[in-house]
């Protein structure tokens, strides 16, 4: 049965979410290997924040799998979009506040002010991957007939054979 134009939009931002997560994950979960066979003692904190955002990271591509793989009510998808905007909100905004009040190591010679800049501008991927696809669950659930039959004409839900002009003439 092929989507819905609304549908493939909101299944084409669920890979684009996944595409910003998976290398997330990547990263993230390398550093935790990193601080954990680390000889140097550099602190716990930096331990404990990779592991949680590489967690938040994996919830949010836990999510996107299920999600792909399982068609659910609009009840369950605005949660599971909640739980992914969430999820992404809270690893923006724990970057951010550790950009802005972080103590930086001793050895630390990258620029404040440009990690605050970079974390202050991927907001715009909160806005444009992850909350659209929390409005679309919001939209489905609360005005779900409305939303599922967006564009739809009578006209086009009559089926012609394949015998008929395309543009309707009889020449």
């Amino acid at each position: 049965m092929p989507y819905a134009f609304h549908e493939r939009i909101f299944r084409t931002l669920c890979l684009f979410q996944a595409i910003v997560a998976f290398p997330t994950i990547l990263f993230l979960g390398t550093w935790v290997w990193e601080e954990i066979m680390e000889y140097g003692y550099t602190g716990i904190y930096n331990f404990i924040k990779h592991l949680a955002l590489s967690f938040f990271a994996a919830g949010i591509l836990f999510i996107i799998i299920v999600q792909r793989y399982n068609p659910f009510t609009p009840l369950i998808t605005l949660r599971f979009e909640i739980a992914k905007s969430t999820l992404a909100g809270a690893t923006w905004l724990w970057l951010l506040l550790d950009s802005i009040f972080g103590k930086a190591p001793p050895y630390y010679y990258f620029n404040r002010r440009a990690n605050i800049v970079k974390c202050a501008i991927s907001v715009l991927v909160l806005i444009f991957v992850f909350f659209p696809t929390l409005v679309y669950g919001y939209l489905l659930k609360n005005h779900g007939d409305k939303v599922r039959n967006f564009g739809r004409t009578e006209e086009n839900d009559v089926t012609s054979s394949e015998r008929d002009p395309l543009l309707g003439s009889s020449v």
